[in-house]
């Protein structure tokens, strides 16, 4: 998986960051085209936004005109050398409440200075790292068939190579993202109506409660481990 992204748009998470530079940018743009005509789009809507400094009113401009829904899949890639300190936070409600069928990809220099709420409400894409949660996707149809006590015991694995410092954290919440976004995927292939009603009000949750700074990951995935039909 370049990138880490998955092949299948629907399996995108809503927003993303890369560290890299112009040519990772452009790589990345022609990775999503494949990817939504993988989908069945013909026509990709997919747009590469390039800045030398991101403004808050560029920010604001690009806000602006990203309300409306989309019945079908957009991607929106922004790429900037450097910005201004109120920029992203004018972008925090994008991400925060994003519009259904759109996905965000920032295309960063470095990582470090990003505010911490924005970078916790994204997936860190790091091209050198694509395969690190390759294992998790696998493990996602077993952790829906076992019992709450095996589920613990998963989470338990799948968070205790992460520390507690700032970085490491936040590394830790992207594990939890990603496993949640595939368990969302293994729901989603169940015939059975009812039982997916029950199990998405439980990943709405835990979803709700992973973009929650002041809760640990690990509360997060502890009470769907138990939660869980």
């Amino acid at each position: 998986m370049p990138f880490g992204l998955p092949k299948n748009i629907n399996d995108f998470h809503h927003a993303y960051i890369l560290e890299g530079n112009a040519v990772a940018g452009v790589s990345l743009c022609e990775y999503v085209r494949d990817c939504l005509r993988a989908s069945g789009y013909a026509v990709p809507d997919v747009e590469l936004l390039r800045y030398a400094y991101f403004t808050v009113e560029d920010a604001r401009t690009f806000r602006a005109r990203e309300h409306r829904a989309n019945v079908y899949p957009k991607v929106r890639i922004l790429m900037w050398g450097s910005y201004g300190a109120e920029a992203l936070q004018a972008l925090l409600k994008l991400i925060e409440e994003p519009s259904p069928n759109t996905y965000y990809m920032f295309v960063v220099s470095h990582m470090n200075g990003l505010p911490e709420t924005f970078i916790s409400r994204s997936i860190i894409l790091r091209p050198e790292k694509q395969n690190e949660f390759e294992d998790v996707a696998k493990e996602a149809e077993h952790f829906l068939a076992d019992t709450p006590t095996l589920r613990l015991a998963y989470v338990r694995k799948l968070l205790e190579s992460f520390e507690q410092s700032a970085e490491e954290s936040a590394e830790k919440r992207q594990a939890a993202i990603i496993f949640v976004k595939q368990l969302e995927q293994k729901v989603k292939e169940r015939k059975n109506v009812v039982e997916r009603g029950r199990f998405w009000e439980v990943l709405r949750e835990a979803k709700h409660a992973l973009g929650q700074q002041s809760l640990p990951p690990r509360l997060a995935l502890e009470h769907l481990a138990i939660a869980l039909p």
